[in-house]
């Protein structure tokens, strides 16, 4: 079976007046029903074709734990091609980890 066509339902850049040093920064926001596997090999994906593109930056992934009670969850940035770290209940303490995901983000920073 093909892999499922993961596409951004809403692209932002985030106008920062503080933080991150003055760098330019985009997050593109994703809805469905994703596993945090399809959400893993996407982002792969996504950093190594931004890294071949030139991008010259840092990528974090954000991922929707939880709609209502914890929120959004992340393990912070990593240079563009690179791996990246995923937030884990089972490390937090906590059990009760999603099979499947409703939303997560990428935000990519400019340097």
């Amino acid at each position: 079976m093909p892999p499922k066509q993961i596409k951004p339902t809403k692209i932002s850049r985030l106008a920062l007046k503080t933080g991150w040093n003055g760098k330019k920064v985009v997050q593109l926001s994703y809805n469905g029903n994703f596993t945090k596997d399809e959400i893993k090999k996407y982002i792969k994906k996504f950093g190594e074709d931004q890294k071949n593109r030139g991008f010259d930056g840092e990528l974090e992934a954000v991922l929707q734990y939880h709609p209502g009670k914890k929120g959004y969850r992340t393990m912070g940035f990593a240079p563009v091609g690179d791996p990246v770290r995923y937030y884990d209940e089972y490390e937090d303490g906590e059990l009760d980890e999603p099979d499947t995901f409703k939303a997560f983000k990428i935000i990519l920073l400019k340097n």
